[in-house]
């Protein structure tokens, strides 16, 4: 097997060892502390060093330490010693080494190791360079640290080098004193071995197993457990490489520890006092956080817990975290490295662990614990040995998490409740759960194929026992799951049709009909069938909305039937939908899942009618969900149309992690909605012939499916690709494949593109009139179902008819009304192409402008040398609408996104009013300041506002951004400097600082805090490279009383300080930085971060 070189995975530590080698060769010796976590690698890099040494002319010595509980102390200076007498046999100055190794030998259990022993070593240095490596020497004992010690002076300015690895973190205090005086002294310097990064990792893979080089999942995977840990990885790799089943990925490798590495940890765990070995095991049974801080507050419930005194306890958590197999985070404890924990609790019996399990459960529900989460109360149930009282609390325990818990922990809790309930013999729980798990499954990305086998097995389990179904609501329930996942699986006319006879058989309660027209309503979407779908939707909300505990029990469906409505253009369904649930969230009691949904019900809502703002917020919102409900499909979707048109690259990596999922799970109706998402956002980069292989592709899965709708959404798709790259002849022949599929599924959606594209083709061959009867046919269709994007590309492409016919001023009221619908979407490559961006004001400068526009800092406006009064606003409300229209460029704003930007607290007729108001109060305010002319600066027309002033203006805001662009793309070191001063001095605060935090000013305020940022940090590393130290601690200030948490200007800070010897404000700043991340994101520093520090501390 050949093996990754260790060079590969660890250059940057290797190239810091090669050149201190080099030093030390070249006569400017000392000591070289290399560290890192046990596992890390130390002891192969020193090896590889002993074997480079001779290459730079170096005399290498190895030796190791054990400690002196295990060898004299003297041992591992011995064994040097030896070395390098062999190496110069018939040298005299070699015999006081050897005389001193003797009279070692002689008294074995001397303790006393000659300072004067360097003064030989000089000697022969300077014959030869030497290169003494220690391994372990976190080992040594304390007269060998203090001979050292006495040593630094003695190798300082001389060839000789001492290499000594040592595992962190360090717990000897002598050890420690000695690094921080070699440190001091300029004598001794630490190289720190990191954990391996992920690409590290992969390398890894690529060279043991080679078939899962591709396996991006695995080596993530891997990178995870292992917490890039090199000793781990290797030995997960090398048994992968051993055993066929592995090696080829065919075998579930996850929950799989190799027998060697088990070794490793448990003989490791043996070293440690039985004391802290029997709080390791307790600690075992926790994933994640152990909450110790709280348990060590009832030191009764401790010492029941561990069998030991709370004070024992503690000292032994204590002495956990600081030999490394803990860490200690926001008061709990969690394992430096799971796959540890893994090994621990696995060499526990299972007996003893399920009865360690029950204890920590019983003891968690003292009111003492009423803040844990109760996620981490039902783990420990979940793991104890089933009898009545687990499965009481288990039972009552699934039911809560079914709004509360994320799908897959909620599936961990039904499949124990199961185990439970089947030992138990409580047949009539048994059945309830495995008719439930289908669907449970099916939620998961990767559950499909697990759900059909889990439906066939309830099914069966329900057919053996028909007595404990009764009205057969069970059997229902599971053919309702089973018939999603076959149309999932490409099996939708045979899951119709099993529905359908259901559905004629008859003899079925409100709740059972229901449920079963849903599920039939599902398995036609999945066939592009919308109306008839929407139909069946309609039916079941009319019949079951009176039903709270129903609509409450599958309160998921109201997503659906909201889809279905926007998608077919039942704008009032939509709105009742949306209604009801606002409704049902009221008994919710903020739960995750209930937030989740409600934040994607409301921002599929403002997507289709155009609130951009409102989208992201809602984007926002649910990607914070993300630790307590695992993102799918769904939130995907949302994130991704909130991307496409702002961030397409952004938008195809949420395309890409889709696609990854549903191809797990073998959902192809899935499968083929994401690769036409993707082709979406290829086009949006202009990656075309990407593009076409996705659309291909995405074709293929719609035919196997016999989904027309998506079909004709690809077809459409391609004839616009076609168009854009002006193939005309192309395009026709695809429109007339699209044509027939619109015409039948007469989906609004399909409606308005045909119209649209048919406009281009016929425009493409200068068929103007037909292309303006087409156009304007897709304008009405999309006005009348409502939906901002697809009328806002309609009014772009009747805007360019209109142009070409001659008619500018229709064409110019279009566009107008165009963008501003597509703005809250981002800028659709339609319009990047067909619109002429709006032209950057010329460079800022106090003179050459009719009218000047401050927005960074205090508002201001300032025109014919006539500076307006602050107190000459009638209001700050009208200072924000200016600012609103100034930060637009020119561009039109629709009444509508003023109103829920300003008065987002009133109905929208009161809103009206009031916007009508301020804008008239806005015009008041600069007629009182430079006349009655100007008023006329802001347009109104159509229900759009502009800022549209007939004179030659400038705002410093586009200005900072222009320049400060402009110097961090220059290369030139003090060009860029000139131009980054040019730009600072532009931004006199943040942008419209009264308004910051309200949604139309946010995004650009931040925007153009984070380049100033960018601006201040630059400036500081180039004053850095120039040891211009001052002028570093003069911008990393400035950004950090922004930024308190931008660790980049806190390590150059720290490095600054650290040049002019203020060891004490290195200190200051680390600390300051800490606490801003403990309070305000609740992380620690990062590990660059924190490395950088340990080592300036020490130097």
């Amino acid at each position: 097997m050949q093996t990754t070189p260790l060079s590969e995975v660890r250059a940057p530590v290797r190239q810091a060892l090669q050149a201190w080698l080099q030093q030390v060769a070249q006569g400017n010796g000392g000591l070289l502390f290399l560290s890192g976590e046990r596992g890390a690698g130390r002891t192969a890099l020193m090896r590889e060093m002993t074997a480079l040494a001779p290459q730079m002319g170096l005399l290498p010595a190895e030796g190791w330490c054990r400690g002196e509980q295990v060898e004299p102390v003297w041992m591992p200076v011995a064994h040097l010693l030896e070395q390098i007498a062999q190496a110069f046999p018939d040298d005299p100055a070699v015999q006081p080494l050897n005389e001193q190794v003797e009279q070692w030998l002689r008294t074995p259990h001397s303790r006393f190791l000659p300072v004067q022993m360097v003064r030989t070593l000089r000697t022969i240095a300077r014959k030869q360079p030497l290169l003494l490596c220690l391994d372990d020497f976190h080992r040594a004992s304390e007269p060998l640290i203090r001979m050292l010690e006495s040593w630094l002076f003695g190798v300082r300015y001389e060839p000789i080098g001492i290499l000594l690895t040592l595992a962190t973190p360090v717990e000897n205090p002598a050890l420690y004193a000695l690094m921080r005086r070699s440190q001091e002294q300029s004598v001794g310097q630490e190289v720190v071995i990191p954990p391996l990064s992920e690409s590290e990792t992969a390398a890894l893979v690529r060279d043991w197993c080679p078939a899962l080089r591709e396996a991006s999942e695995f080596v993530h995977t891997l990178w995870k457990r292992t917490g890039g840990n090199l000793l781990f990885t290797v030995e997960i790799l090398r048994a992968i490489a051993s055993d066929k089943n592995l090696r080829a990925g065919t075998a579930d490798w996850e929950g799989w520890i190799p027998a060697g590495l088990r070794v490793l940890v448990q003989r490791s765990a043996q070293e440690l006092s039985a004391r802290d070995r029997a709080l390791l095991q307790w600690l075992s049974c926790f994933e994640g956080g152990v909450p110790f801080r709280e348990l060590e507050s009832e030191p009764g419930l401790l010492t029941e817990l561990t069998g030991v005194k709370a004070r024992q306890a503690a000292r032994s958590a204590e002495n956990l975290t600081r030999t490394g197999w803990l860490e200690e985070r926001t008061g709990f404890l969690w394992w430096r490295h799971p796959l540890v924990r893994e090994v621990l609790y696995e060499a526990i019996p299972a007996r003893q662990r399920a009865q360690m399990h029950r204890q920590i459960a019983e003891l968690l529900e003292s009111p003492a614990y009423a803040d844990l989460p109760e996620e981490q109360k039902w783990f420990h149930w979940m793991r104890a040995e089933p009898d009545a009282r687990v499965l009481e609390r288990l039972w009552a325990a699934h039911h809560q998490a079914r709004y509360r818990s994320p799908a897959r922990f909620r599936l961990q809790l039904l499949d124990a409740c199961l185990q439970a309930a089947t030992q138990q013999g409580a047949m009539e729980k048994r059945l309830a759960l495995l008719a439930e798990r289908p669907h449970l499954l099916f939620c998961l990305p990767d559950g499909l194929l697990r759900a059909l086998e889990a439906s066939q097995e309830a099914l069966a389990a329900i057919a053996a026992h028909p007595e404990y179904d009764p009205q057969r609501n069970l059997w229902v329930q599971v053919h309702c799951a089973r018939a999603g996942q076959l149309a999932q699986l490409g099996r939708a006319q045979e899951a119709e049709s099993e529905l359908q006879s259901l559905l004629q058989a008859g003899g079925w309660s409100a709740a059972q009909q229901s449920m079963l027209e849903l599920s039939l309503a599902y398995v036609l979407a999945c066939q592009g069938k919308l109306h008839a779908a929407l139909a069946l939707h309609r039916a079941v909300w009319t019949r079951m909305r009176p039903e709270r505990e129903w609509q409450l029990r599958w309160i998921g469906t109201l997503r659906y039937t909201l889809r279905l409505a926007l998608a077919c253009g039942d704008a009032e369904l939509a709105d009742a939908v949306l209604e009801q649930m606002e409704q049902l969230a009221e008994s919710a009691q903020n739960l995750p899942a209930w937030k989740e949904l409600w934040h994607l019900m409301q921002g599929e809502k403002a997507l289709h009618e155009g609130r951009g703002a409102e989208v992201l917020y809602h984007v926002r919102a649910l990607r914070a969900l993300e630790a307590s409900v695992e993102a799918g499909s769904a939130v995907y979707e949302l994130a991704f149309f909130s991307l496409l048109y702002r961030d397409a690259a952004e938008a195809l990596h949420f395309a890409d992690q889709a696609l990854r999922l549903t191809r797990q799970a073998v959902g192809f109706e899935r499968e083929g909605e994401w690769l036409y998402y993707r082709a979406l956002a290829l086009i949006e980069m202009e990656r075309f012939q990407e593009a076409e292989a996705a659309l291909t592709e995405s074709r293929r899965l719609a035919q196997k499916m016999g989904n027309g709708f998506l079909l004709a959404r690809c077809l459409l798709t391609q004839a616009q690709m076609a168009l854009l790259l002006h193939q005309s002849e192309s395009a026709g022949p695809i429109l007339e494949q699209a044509r027939p599929l619109a015409e039948v599924n007469a989906i609004p959606e399909l409606q308005v593109e045909y119209a649209r594209l048919r406009s281009m083709d016929e425009a493409t061959q200068t068929n103007w009139q037909d292309a303006l009867e087409a156009a304007e046919q897709a304008v009405r269709l999309a006005e009348r179902w409502g939906h901002a994007l697809f009328l806002g590309l309609s009014l772009l492409q009747r805007a360019q008819v209109e142009r070409a016919m001659g008619a500018g001023d229709s064409a110019l009221q279009d566009e107008e009304r165009a963008e501003s619908l597509l703005t809250e979407y981002g800028k659709p490559l339609g319009l990047r192409r067909v619109k002429k961006p709006v032209p950057d004001a010329p460079a800022f400068s106090t003179a050459g402008w009719e009218l000047e526009v401050r927005l960074l800092g205090q508002i201001s406006v300032r025109f014919h040398h006539r500076q307006m009064a602050p107190a000459q606003w009638v209001s700050p409300r009208t200072r924000a609408l200016f600012a609103h229209l100034v930060l637009a460029r020119g561009r039109p704003v629709h009444a509508d996104t003023l109103c829920e930007s300003h008065f987002p607290h009133l109905p929208l007729e009161r809103a009206r009013v009031n916007l009508q108001t301020t804008v008239s109060a806005v015009r008041r305010s600069l007629r009182a300041a430079f006349g009655n002319p100007v008023g006329d600066w802001i347009h109104h027309e159509s229900g759009l506002y502009r800022w549209a002033p007939p004179h030659g203006w400038v705002a410093d805001a586009f200005e900072f951004e222009r320049i400060a662009q402009e110097a961090l793309a220059l290369n030139e070191l003090d060009a860029r400097e000139a131009r980054l001063h040019d730009a600072l001095r532009l931004y006199q605060g943040d942008l419209c600082p009264e308004f910051s935090e309200e949604d139309w000013c946010q995004p650009d305020a931040q925007r153009l805090r984070t380049l100033y940022l960018e601006c201040l940090l630059m400036l500081g590393q180039i004053a850095s490279v120039k040891e211009q130290h001052h002028e570093v601690i003069e911008y990393c200030e400035r950004a950090l009383q922004l930024d308190p948490c931008d660790e980049a200007s806190v390590r150059l800070l720290m490095r600054a300080y650290h040049a002019l010897g203020r060891r004490a404000d290195v200190q200051y700043v680390y600390t300051r930085c800490q606490k801003a991340l403990t309070e305000i994101l609740e992380t620690p520093p990062a590990e660059p971060t924190r490395q950088l520090y340990e080592s300036l501390l020490h130097s």
